[in-house]
């Protein structure tokens, strides 16, 4: 949250005080009431409550593993002319494949065996049914949650492209 909006507000009715805090170097802003002002000041000390630093972090990482996914994961094992990337986000990817089960149809021939003992570091373990409720919770690790035949997409001009 930003805190350098956040004001502090008093109340004075004699003109020695009122110029007083005029003059000061939070002085915001003013406003007559009957027989007082309302002055509004800055606050002479903000407390950061949220770590920015934190914040940066952890977005940094999480742009780090999708570009991890695909390098290591989708480039990798997939040839280029069976997928293509739709739009990426810092959690999620759309992407085009060629086959109806991706991650059995279209892996490279020669790395099947390679993928095979990989798989569950990039998805969720799939031969158990106690454990996948368990990795769908996990982060970082990469789940289908739509899939579908068509993407429908917002252009910069205002019109509408479907792939």
């Amino acid at each position: 949250m930003d805190m350098s909006k956040h004001k502090e507000i008093k109340y004075e009715s004699s003109d020695k005080a009122i110029e007083n805090k005029i003059e000061h170097f939070t002085f915001h802003g003013l406003e007559e009431l009957n027989d007082a002002c309302e002055i509004i000041m800055k606050k002479r000390r903000l407390k950061n409550k949220n770590p920015i630093h934190l914040s940066i972090a952890i977005y940094q990482l999480a742009k780090l593993r999708m570009l991890q996914f695909y390098y290591d994961c989708i480039d990798f094992y997939i040839d280029r002319s069976d997928f293509q990337y739709q739009e990426m986000d810092t959690d999620s990817a759309y992407i085009a494949f060629s086959c109806e089960n991706p991650f059995q149809d279209c892996i490279k021939p020669e790395l099947r065996e390679h993928f095979k003992q990989h798989k569950y570091d990039w998805f969720p373990r799939d031969y158990n049914n106690d454990v996948t409720k368990f990795d769908r919770r996990t982060p970082s690790l990469f789940k289908d949650e739509w899939s579908g035949d068509a993407m429908c997409q917002g252009c910069a001009a205002g019109r509408w492209s479907e792939q």
